[in-house]
């Protein structure tokens, strides 16, 4: 198991895929509807289609992250609206 904080296998198994294809916004949300019930995180890194509100409850370490982040960069210099809105929510 992964021990780094951030990461989606974060004291549990995981099991990571990946694609290179087109329709990607229509295959992501039919995986993460179907991993739905096995509480699946997405990769931070990653493209997935879950709001930061859906997942948040998914990673122990969400509001560490968070914070860091506004304590780093807090005039948001390194933010993009895919990761305020997928990843660390509305500010």
């Amino acid at each position: 198991m992964d021990e780094h904080e951030l990461r989606p296998g974060l004291r549990r198994a995981a099991l990571h895929l990946g694609a290179r294809a087109g329709r990607r916004e229509e295959l992501l949300l039919a995986l993460e509807s179907a991993l739905a019930p096995f509480a699946a995180r997405p990769h931070w890194g990653k493209l997935f289609c879950a709001e930061a509100a859906a997942i948040a409850p998914l990673y122990e370490r969400h509001p560490d992250f968070v914070s860091l982040a506004e304590r780093w960069d807090p005039r948001g210099a390194f933010r993009t609206p895919w990761l305020e809105a997928r990843v660390l929510g509305v500010r």
